[in-house]
């Protein structure tokens, strides 16, 4: 059964609205509260404190509160499986993340989810690739 088959059949008799996923009236953007601070000067705590490749220590306070995707900003480890990370609860999120979430209808988990699969290699326009000889 191919893709289209099998949406067509999980959609029968449902009306759908498509629209694009970068519709700022479905994703949230909440990188405002985003905050870095430097090893020495955080304070030990039990908050998740997330950088561009996940938990990056445990720190007192938070930045944010609920249920967020944390998208790399630049710092990945691998640019073939760019780092796309699922928060909730309370944590602290310094300035290599960009953090959204889904409103309106879209399932922030389902987001997540659904950035996991993003090929974003044709969306990095300044990173040079060397070639191996």
């Amino acid at each position: 059964m191919s893709a289209n088959d099998f949406m067509e059949r999980l959609l029968d008799g449902v009306e759908v609205e498509w629209t694009v996923l970068g519709d700022e009236s479905f994703v949230e953007v909440a990188n405002s509260g985003r905050t870095p601070v430097k090893a020495s000067q955080r304070v030990s705590g039990e908050t998740p404190y997330y950088g561009a490749n996940n938990i990056q220590d445990y720190v007192d306070g938070y930045t944010h509160d609920g249920e967020y995707v944390l998208i790399a900003e630049d710092g990945s480890a691998s640019l073939e499986n760019y780092s796309i990370q699922y928060a909730n609860g309370k944590f602290w999120a310094n300035n290599h993340v960009h953090v959204v979430c889904g409103k309106q209808g879209l399932d922030t988990r389902f987001l997540y989810h659904y950035l996991r699969t993003v090929d974003f290699m044709p969306y990095f326009t300044s990173v040079r690739l060397k070639t191996i000889p």
